[in-house]
């Protein structure tokens, strides 16, 4: 491992440039809003989960690390301050990244989450189907099917349950659904999920990882299946992470 591509959450941050390019040599430094045009071997996430999340995006691939300068950092496992001595460590292969797993739809990869739901107050209806079992139907204002390592992120939020980023599994969660018997249902990995909305009114949007990718159209039959994995550096300690995080919040 010998290059690497930053991504900052800032152009304040770019003082951390100088100090990844002490271990690494740097090619490519690459800010939210801009795009990547040189490859490297690592990819350096420097800010909050979104700048990960940009970062796992470019990397295809390749490995990424994060280092924590933002508002939340589920996935954003390092700190800061011992960014050259964590580096030096992944160069000499004493750390080593882990294997995370990834969702897809329309040929998209998803590492946290895939969301349907409207900016509106709306109700839709959702006809799921997993495999070859019988049709799940029910009404909410929306659904989540998120990735274990995206068990944090707005799973979390709208009652879902935390599950450890090692595990292989899909996590679909109605977000306020109108029925008291429809709750979170974890789903083997490898199993096929096509769906169809229906509602009236203003079009749902497909989001993925917290982006909006477009609208869906009445009864349109969207498929969700397995992506390949994301190479992701995470600290060993994953409960001591994880509560550390949920006690700012």
């Amino acid at each position: 491992m010998k290059t690497a591509v930053v991504v900052l959450k800032d152009i304040s941050l770019k003082r951390y440039v100088k100090k990844v390019n002490k271990v690494l040599k740097v090619v490519d430094v690459v800010l939210l809003n801009t795009k990547n045009k040189i490859k490297g071997d690592l990819y350096v996430a420097i800010g909050g989960d979104g700048t990960f999340l940009k970062a796992v995006d470019l990397a295809k691939d390749k490995p990424i690390i994060g280092f924590y300068a933002g508002r939340t950092g589920f996935l954003t496992n390092f700190n800061l301050n011992d960014l050259e001595r964590i580096l030096e460590k992944v160069k000499k292969g004493e750390i080593l990244p882990s294997r995370r797993m990834r969702l897809k739809i329309d040929n998209k990869l998803a590492l946290n989450d895939i969301v349907i739901n409207t900016r509106e107050v709306s109700l839709l209806e959702f006809e799921i189907v997993v495999n070859n079992f019988s049709p799940l139907k029910f009404r909410s204002d929306g659904i989540i099917f998120a990735t274990p390592i995206g068990s944090t992120a707005y799973n979390l939020s709208a009652g879902g349950p935390i599950v450890m980023p090692d595990n292989y599994l899909i996590i679909m969660t109605p977000i306020a659904a109108h029925s008291l018997v429809v709750k979170p249902i974890i789903i083997e990995p490898n199993a096929t999920l096509k769906l169809k909305v229906n509602f009236q009114g203003t079009k749902p949007l497909l989001s993925i990882d917290g982006k909006t990718v477009r609208k869906i159209d009445n009864n349109e039959v969207l498929e969700i299946t397995r992506g390949n994995d994301a190479l992701i550096y995470s600290s060993v300690d994953f409960f001591n992470h994880l509560f550390e995080k949920l006690a700012k919040y």
